[in-house]
């Protein structure tokens, strides 16, 4: 076997990538997975195939977007990382002030009472792998941000001691930093206009239309749509409407949206400018059968893939092809294959192969003497060892190499496997390639070609295929043998300057005409007699595009030499200047015989046109039936587009208090929703304002990357928003008079744009950072989705408005469109998966060349009540609930979240009203009325009611109301900046979702508490429920394939860190997860001792810079237990002390773990470890480790002293049993699992004592 000649060189790929896809949950994907709704072999399936799937990812509490983000990048707890919510409120703020938002909140925690700088009870992996040499991009990712945290309500200059920063922007920077895009007015907003708001556009409007080279008919209609001011800049927004059909009938169909400064510029365009908003919203085509133009994936998807593979036709489907052409030629033992032509020296990787060298011969082809390697003269078994290579240098070549060549039968197998999985007819267009040739070898290739579509039941009229022949007489053939539809080829060899056609041998008349000495050529098959002829035989004609459109050169100077139009500095066919219809497609119209065009490139052969949508719409309007296209994604975004970008030109700034005059660059999206052909009903939507804020990030490095995303990938697009759909744009909304069943349009519009958009932002930085060790990419599908749609339970209603529409009540049409929509979402996101395993490439088994890992954030939920929390305390009898300097409890709400907070004086700035002694009463008030607050209503809650919450957590309270750290004590649950009273919804409530007017329940007298709420799906619940649970899968070189059980989203930062080999922080509380084969490393290193009742805890220890000091005592006789963790399983080594007093008393290994217990340690003494030949399962090796610890009874901040600094932490880390954690144990000096005064009194006993050198 030659190995080395079927594997293709991998491209540059960053060595992990992170994909988070918000919001997936197993249980809404996984009967995708089980119908084929998600197909085999791609995005996730592809991962789980060659790699691992988690049985179940447990998220972190609370299970919300922002926390979640946050504990999977720094692999710890909300609780400790201090990113409690969506949005929480700051301790160290002013009551008054905005709760800050948990996706620009501070990592790790800060100091309350300052100074300011962090207290690292957290920090983003990121910092320990760029301090190791590792590089990483961020593509949106909470945390990686290049923004200065300060704290909201402080005044002053950024920086200074009124207004500290509290996490530095060289915390949230990484080597490619994009941050999460911005949104301002003017908001959402829609428009419905008719006949009467339509005049005829002014010349001016009509003129920059036709320099724009657009085609119209008839008059063009134009509207004052909106005028507003963006950024200091104010837009003067019209709307043009026109005719693209040729039909002598006033049918409006496109519509251009225009600033009336700029005008209809006609491009081409640079990113971020769009140029004016182009939108075809479909509807009737001018097609024989008036149905929309077929897309014919010409050679599969041979744009992007090596042609005629498997590959290159599932990619194809995948970008909405109708149909997948292969060619067709035989080998040598008359098996039917996919190949161009039947030469395979450029297609294949015949030539460098030498067992083949010597079949490398000449063979006359059509006329023509030909060099090449014969498919012909190759067996089937030979031919299958050959793989596939892509033909155009300028196009990808990283898969060349992979794929094998299919024959016709694996074709179809695999056409009708993937129809199945996509829940869509897909079917095959085959040529049979210059049949006179076979025939002259004895190998026809019509009969295999029937034999095999008879076995595969396709050979009928109604079955999905095409056959298609530049030759005539195989045609006429088949016609009398198969009621498959036949299709005519026409070709010809050049356009000539003045667009008649080129006709020069082989490419002026069938060959098979040749032979026969008849004189016809391609042309003349298009004339009314050729037709005629042609419709004897066949049902359609396939001509080379030029055909249909004349075009002629550019030349205004009449000197017969064609000139630059398009101001590209280039003379090419682009140049061309359209003509008209030739009146081709009309004409076989006329005959009854369908028109399929070919080819259409994105990267060539753009006659006349600039770019490729043009060109597209331009054979569309006459009438085309379908199209071959190297690019299907084009083909199909050309044949009708709900909406279009718009970008606002002119110098938009947006002024803050932070950044004042900063450039922004910003656009919205347009939509036409509905289109009159009279213009009686037309109605258009704009989303709002979108940008991403470069006055938020003071950093050169991110306003570079930011720009280089506004000029490379294009402005922040608009997200997928739930305010239209749900009509919240104003009162009364703009979007009254659409149908829902035109803004679900809209929103799904937006959830395909926007992926897409996020998938090139990570591509992009890919693109950038081509060898990263780590990219990190966030996608928001299917989040918002699951919001929107997740419509599953009987007692939600259809109908926001209506109590009455649950149960039997609820709308079926609009239950099965919501389940197609959730359905989308996840298809959007596992093609936006598969989108980057197609950038980093994949091996010859498939096996993506990054270690890709996916995961999500949470799971959802359906819920059916909206929950008033304010309320409940009012009817507690709780009072001064507000947001006021004054007030005495404040509530922030993140989902069924909730974090109630009390104004506690000597926590809180200024003068808070609540005392300590008052803040014990209050807080026991607050959460007795949460757990004692239920739905008695039995439709939502049965017979017997139920609880409206399902956690309420408490902060914890010290014995003595006057110790200092009253107020501030956390657990597990409770962090920092947590409320004095965190509490969880249980399923089937949400705080989220209030209508106004409030809309009462079916059964309830009042919507005081409870109500109807306006949309569907919620996350943000106890994260042990099953309905949280978050996906996981992974693949890559590093990762073995397998089974993964049940992990957490904390694993995921050191299962990364442990791949690339660096030690995680020692706040890390997740675990590795071993997946494969990781070079041997040495990750970490800690001090473990038992606790009490509270169990072991591990103490961490630097591996390098300052030695690590182990602050609690040792058991007697100086004994310590040191655990090495590695990065592989351990099955040998050896320990021994290097320097200082004691020595190894034992060994042991477990799993990764290097056990080593020492005896007659002495106190306030240093002593060094050394590991020797330590032993992975795999055989690696690590020679020699090192670690040397300080032992100092009492040094809690482990400087290397006891003095009164320590003192004063243990004191403010002295907390109940219930708070003992890996982030304060190092004070439990009594060694008892309780942190109290005794641990103080064991920190002034040793004042004084240091570490001898």
């Amino acid at each position: 076997m030659f190995l080395g000649l079927l594997t293709a060189a991998a491209p540059a790929a960053p060595r992990v990538v992170l994909i988070s896809l918000d919001g997936a949950n197993p249980a809404i994907l996984d009967p995708y997975v089980a119908r084929n709704a998600l197909p085999p072999g791609v995005g996730l399936r592809l991962l789980e195939a060659k790699g691992v799937k988690a049985s179940r990812n447990n998220t972190i509490n609370p299970s919300l977007t922002a926390a979640a983000h946050v504990a999977i990048a720094t692999g710890s707890s909300a609780a400790a990382n201090d990113v409690v919510g969506n949005a929480f409120q700051l301790l160290a703020s002013p009551f008054n002030g905005a709760p800050i938002s948990g996706f620009g909140a501070a990592i790790g925690g800060y100091s309350i009472d300052g100074p300011m700088e962090g207290i690292a009870t957290a920090e983003p992996l990121w910092l320990a792998l760029r301090s190791a040499g590792k590089t990483v991009t961020t593509a949106t990712w909470p945390g990686g941000d290049g923004v200065n945290v300060t704290i909201p309500g402080l005044l002053g200059a950024i920086g200074s001691p009124t207004n500290p920063i509290i996490q530095p922007s060289s915390e949230r920077t990484v080597d490619y930093t994009v941050p999460f895009g911005s949104s301002t007015a003017p908001f959402q907003k829609g428009f419905v206009l008719g006949a009467g708001n339509f005049t005829d556009a002014p010349p001016a409007t009509v003129a920059q239309l036709a320099t724009a080279g657009k085609l119209f008919y008839g008059s063009v209609k134009q509207a004052d749509l909106e005028s507003f001011t963006a950024m200091g800049v104010t837009y003067n927004i019209k709307a043009a409407a026109y005719d693209t059909t040729n039909d002598s009938v006033a049918n409006y169909d496109t519509v251009v949206i225009f600033n009336q400064t700029q005008g209809i510029q006609p491009g081409p365009f640079s990113l971020p400018a769009t140029g004016p908003a182009y939108i075809k919203p479909g509807g009737a085509y001018p097609t024989l059968n008036g149905e929309a133009p077929l897309v014919i994936g010409h050679r599969g998807a041979s744009g992007y893939r090596p042609e005629h593979t498997l590959e290159s036709y599932r990619y194809a489907i995948e970008l909405g092809a109708d149909y997948v052409e292969p060619d067709l030629v035989s080998t040598s033992d008359g098996v039917l294959i996919a190949r161009h032509e039947p030469m395979l020296g450029g297609t294949t990787d015949v030539s460098s192969r030498p067992e083949f060298a010597a079949r490398r011969t000449t063979k006359v082809l059509d006329g023509v003497p030909t060099t090449d390697w014969f498919a012909s003269d190759f067996t089937l078994a030979e031919i299958k060892t050959l793989r596939a290579i892509q033909p155009s240098a300028s196009r990808p070549q990283q898969f060349n190499g992979l794929y094998q060549i299919p024959t016709l039968d694996e074709v179809i197998s695999f056409v009708k496997a993937q129809s199945i999985a996509r829940g869509r007819t897909v079917g095959i267009y085959p040529e049979t390639k210059h049949p006179t040739f076979h025939d002259s070898l004895g190998l026809s290739l019509e009969e295999p070609l029937l034999a095999s579509l008879t076995s595969a039941g396709w050979n009928n009229a109604g079955a999905p295929v095409f056959i298609q022949s530049f030759e005539v007489s195989n045609l006429q053939e088949l016609n009398t043998l198969t009621q498959v539809r036949l299709v005519q080829l026409i070709d010809a060899d050049d356009v000539n300057p003045d667009g008649s056609m080129s006709l020069v041998a082989p490419y002026a008349q069938p060959y098979d005409f040749v032979v026969s000495g008849d004189t016809r050529t391609f042309a003349d098959l298009l004339t009314p007699a050729g037709l005629d002829f042609v419709n004897d035989y066949a049902d359609g004609v396939g001509p080379w595009k030029p055909y249909l459109f004349k075009t002629k050169i550019y030349d205004p100077n009449g000197d017969s030499v064609a000139d630059d139009r398009n101001g590209d500095g280039l003379v090419n066919i682009r140049d061309r200047e359209v003509v008209g219809d030739t009146g081709v497609v009309a004409a076989a119209h006329a005959a009854g015989l369908v028109v399929h065009a070919f080819t259409f490139r994105n990267d060539a052969s753009l006659y006349g046109f600039t770019n490729p949508i043009d060109e597209y719409r331009a054979y569309y309007n006459i009438g085309v039936d379908g199209v071959f296209s190297d690019f299907v994604d084009t083909a199909r975004a050309g044949i009708s587009n709900l909406s279009a970008l718009f970008f606002l030109e002119g110098n938009t700034v947006l002024s803050s208090a932070a950044a004042s005059n900063v450039p922004q660059k910003a656009g919205v999206r347009y939509f036409v929703s509905n289109l009159s052909p009279d213009l009686s009903a037309v109605r258009i939507a704009r989303t709002s304002v979108t940008f991403i804020n470069r006055s938020l990030t003071t950093v050169p490095a991110v306003l570079a990357n930011i720009d280089d995303i506004n000029n490379n990938v294009g402005f922040w697009q608009p997200q997928p928003d739930f305010r239209i759909v749900q009509k919240l744009d104003a009162v009364p909304s703009t979007f009254t008079a659409f149908p829902d069943i035109e803004l679900e349009a809209i929103y799904m519009d937006l959830v395909r744009e926007f992926v897409t958009y996020q998938t090139n932002l990570g591509l992009r930085a890919i693109n950038r950072l081509p060898n990263a060790d780590l990219a990190m990419i966030y996608i928001e599908q299917p989040d918002g989705s699951g919001h929107q749609w997740l419509l599953t339970d009987p007692r939600q209603s259809t109908d926001f408005t209506n109590p009455n529409a649950i149960g039997a009540g609820q709308d079926p049409a609009k239950k099965a469109r919501y389940a197609s929509y959730l359905q989308t979402a996840y298809q959007t996101a596992n093609n936006a998966v598969q989108r980057i395993v197609d950038a980093v490439g994949v091996d010859a088994s498939g096996v993506p060349n990054s270690n890709i890992m996916v995961t999500s954030d949470h799971g959802f939920a359906p819920f059916h009540t909206q929950v008033q929390i304010t309320q409940i305390l009012l009817n507690a009898g709780i009072t001064g609930i507000g947001n006021t300097a004054t007030s005495r409890v404040k509530v922030v709400t993140s989902g069924p979240a909730a974090n109630i907070y009390i104004n506690l004086q000597g926590r809180e700035p200024g003068t808070p009203p609540v005392s300590r002694a008052e803040y014990i009463v209050l807080q026991k008030q607050i959460a007795n009325a949460l757990r004692g607050a239920r739905d008695t209503n039995p439709t939502f809650a049965g017979p017997g009611g139920a609880r409206l919450f399902d956690k309420v957590y408490t902060r914890p309270l010290p014995a003595d109301i006057n110790d200092p750290s009253f107020g501030r004590r956390t657990t597990e649950e409770i962090g920092q900046d947590s409320g004095d009273v965190y509490a969880l919804l249980d399923i089937g409530y949400n705080f989220d979702g209030r209508q106004n007017p409030v809309v009462i329940r079916l059964g309830d007298s009042s919507g005081a508490v409870l109500s109807q709420p306006n949309f569907y799906g919620a996350h943000g619940y106890d994260p042990a429920k099953a309905e949280m649970s978050a996906v996981f899968y992974a693949a890559g070189p590093d990762i073995l394939p397998g089974s993964l059980g049940e992990m957490s989203n904390i694993d995921i930062a050191p299962t990364i860190e442990r791949i690339l080999g660096v030690a995680p922080a020692g706040t890390v509380q997740g675990e590795a997860l071993l997946l494969g084969p990781a070079p041997l490393t040495l990750i970490n290193a800690a001090v473990r001792k038992a606790h009490g009742a509270a169990g072991l805890f591990d103490f961490r220890m630097p591996l390098t810079g300052t030695r690590g000091v182990e602050p609690r005592p040792g058991a007697t006789g100086g004994g310590h237990q040191l655990v090495f963790a590695f990065s592989n399983n351990i099955t040998g080594g050896t320990a021994a002390v290097t320097a200082g007093p004691g020595t190894v008393a034992s060994t042991s290994f477990s799993g990764t773990e290097f056990i080593v217990n020492l005896t007659g340690v002495t106190d306030a003494r240093k002593v060094t470890v050394t590991l020797t030949n330590v032993t992975d399962s795999l055989a690696h090796v690590i020679p020699s480790a090192s670690l040397s610890i300080g032992f100092l009874l009492g040094d809690v901040n482990r400087d290397g002293a006891v003095n009164a600094a320590d003192v004063s932490e243990t004191k403010s880390l002295i907390s109940t049993p219930s708070t003992v954690s890996p982030v304060n144990i190092g004070a439990d000096l009594k060694m008892d699992g309780k942190l109290n005064i005794a641990d103080a009194a064991v920190v002034k006993a040793n004042v004084g004592r240091s570490v001898a050198p």
